[in-house]
């Protein structure tokens, strides 16, 4: 049976390195030692620093692919719709797993109770039962209800809060655009500077990754996407027993944005207060299988990847 899903040439390298450049390691220097000892993959984050800077960024990767004549990628990240926290002006807060937390639509301070968020509309927006995360999936809440202004929330999976963390909805229908106007300009500068991925996140349904198609064709660029699953199991599925064994009703249309999308990543961090922490591996290769086949995609995993095998509640 797992015959079908070896390569012909067992020495041929299937599995690919995918490095995230910063201020520490954008440099030429650290570029080819990163690249000489395995990255493929170096994923520039457009929601941070300047253009001057990511142009100078991708510069450096295609000198240093150049150099070593190795075939290496540049993947352009984009920052897509993001809510943030507003400020703790006495400092990081830490919650903890089964506290109450609060995220208020007014000018508030943030606490160990309670926090502001940049968007208005939220509490329109979210339902009772839905999780949050914050922080890339670092911390999970749920919805308990709504009060006026204020959203209360149980702690799932506690952490550090500190000012403007990014806070994610992923089971909310939010009405926000899934391409921002800093999108567009930061996906035509990208493609002009000739970027090989482009990633979009938080894709809730295949028209996200038909619109970034199609502004990309707008443009006569025909780079591959790679959509970002946020979550695998939307909340009518849900229920104690469900684990692993109903996670494909949470595919949905987002297979259908898949069969679209060039590439499936799916964010271990966010996964693990999802799934049983023990099954998330198990989660990620049977998706990663799913989407490869036939189509012969190829899928990433990421974030937190390894610290989601702890327990999240």
């Amino acid at each position: 049976m797992m015959e079908e899903y070896m390569p012909d040439n067992m020495n041929v390298k299937r599995t690919k390195i995918v490095a995230t450049l910063g201020p520490a390691t954008n440099s030429e220097e650290m570029i080819q030692a990163l690249a000489e000892r395995g990255v493929d993959v170096f994923r520039i984050n457009f929601s941070h620093g300047t253009d001057e800077e990511r142009l100078a960024t991708i510069a450096a990767v295609k000198k240093v692919r150049s150099q070593l004549d190795l075939p290496l990628a540049i993947l352009q990240d984009l920052q897509a719709p993001k809510i943030r926290l507003g400020v703790f002006s006495q400092g990081p807060c830490e919650i903890a797993t089964g506290d109450a937390f609060r995220l208020t639509t007014r000018m508030a301070d943030g606490n160990a109770e309670q926090a502001s968020v940049d968007y208005p509309p939220l509490i329109t927006e979210v339902r009772p039962g839905e999780l949050v995360f914050i922080d890339d999936g670092l911390i999970c809440l749920k919805v308990r209800e709504i009060q006026g202004d204020t959203i209360v929330t149980d702690v799932l999976k506690g952490g550090v809060l500190s000012d403007h963390k990014g806070v994610n909805f992923p089971q909310s229908d939010l009405h926000v655009p899934s391409i921002t106007e800093k999108d567009r300009h930061d996906l035509v500068t990208g493609l002009r500077a000739g970027v090989d991925y482009v990633a979009l996140s938080f894709v809730r349904t295949s028209d996200d990754v038909r619109e970034l198609r199609t502004l990309m064709e707008s443009h006569g660029a025909h780079v591959p996407i790679i959509a970002l699953m946020p979550d695998l199991v939307p909340p009518e599925e849900r229920s104690p027993a469900n684990g692993v064994i109903n996670f494909m009703g949470g595919f949905g249309s987002l297979l259908l944005a898949f069969g679209i999308a060039s590439t499936a990543e799916l964010a271990g961090g966010s996964m693990s207060v999802t799934f049983p922490y023990a099954s998330i591996f198990f989660v990620l290769a049977a998706v990663c299988m799913l989407f490869m086949h036939p189509e012969d995609k190829p899928a990433v995993s990421s974030g937190q990847t390894l610290s989601a095998n702890e327990p999240a509640v």
